[in-house]
């Protein structure tokens, strides 16, 4: 109720997890928008699988990841090396753009569909447009990204990313829910660390299972 002031999220380090049948995935705001508080900062979404995000099954859909910024930020995000299938977007900005900028931004090595506008932010243009407003036009960086069945958009997209129009060249075998990445595939090395684009699998199910990925 505004006695804390100085509470804040941060520091936060969100892995080798599965996450499925929900409305949505991650809703990320940079301060409290009612009473005062930190900004939210440090946050590390990596190596996570994400089924069934956003069907109607599981009720109203929602972004794979909505970043507010309501008073400020949120910085210093990094969501990379994650495998995802949802039905709206893949990223939503809101608030305010050009002035409270979401930065540093770091979304790379991720795959997911396109989804109904993919990268988008509120009054601005799908992929690059949005970024630049949110983030600044050096305050993101967005590479070795997948989003499925978006070859028309490729080009609203910084470059470096990948536009394929179905499953079947990414994946082992998709139909049978096996999300490693086809062996020989240009996306097996694609990573911008030079790893497998899309979260590790095996470490994934170790962790699940109960073993240290």
């Amino acid at each position: 109720d505004g006695s804390c002031p100085q509470c804040v999220v941060s520091n936060v380090t969100f892995q080798y997890n599965l996450i499925q049948n929900s409305p949505g995935g991650f809703n990320i705001l940079g301060g409290d928008n009612i009473h005062p508080s930190g900004i939210t900062n440090q946050l590390t979404i990596k190596n996570n699988l994400l089924l069934n995000i956003g069907l109607d099954t599981w009720g109203q859909s929602r972004p794979l990841y909505q970043l507010l910024n309501s008073t400020a930020g949120p910085t210093n995000i990094v969501i990379s090396h994650n495998t995802a299938f949802q039905r709206h977007n893949v990223i939503t900005f809101g608030d305010s753009a050009n002035t409270n900028y979401v930065t540093p931004f770091t979304f790379t090595n991720n795959i997911q569909p396109h989804g109904s506008y993919g990268i988008i932010g509120s009054g601005q243009a799908i992929g690059t447009g949005s970024l630049d407003a949110y983030c600044g036009t050096s305050g993101y960086t967005a590479a070795a990204n997948i989003l499925e069945a978006a070859g028309s958009n490729a080009k609203s997209y910084p470059a470096g990313n990948f536009f394929p129009t179905d499953w079947s060249g990414v994946f082992v075998d998709y139909n049978d829910g096996d999300y490693h990445i086809k062996t020989g595939s240009k996306y097996q090395n694609a990573g911008t660390d030079g790893k497998a684009l899309g979260a590790d699998i095996d470490a994934v199910v170790s962790a699940i299972a109960g073993s240290a990925p």
